[in-house]
């Protein structure tokens, strides 16, 4: 059995509260959130693996690479 391998990207911002909301635009409304960005990839993985059983495709192994960007300033 072959393992396959989907790599996506993350566009993370920090909220007005301090916490971190990432978004996967390969996946169109796929989002997370969490108070760090550790806990933010988190949320993440697990958003994209209920996007793609959504989508009947089920990686073995997912790498999440995450892209930071400031918004209005404030970078995480």
């Amino acid at each position: 059995m072959s393992v396959q391998q989907c790599d996506f990207f993350v566009v993370i911002r920090q909220d007005e509260d301090g916490g971190y909301i990432g978004e996967v635009p390969q996946l169109g409304d796929c989002y997370g959130q969490g108070r760090t960005v550790e806990e933010l990839m988190v949320s993440v993985r697990e958003a994209i693996a209920q996007s793609l059983e959504q989508e009947s495709v089920t990686p073995a192994k997912m790498r999440v690479n995450g892209t930071a960007y400031a918004v209005n300033g404030h970078g995480p």
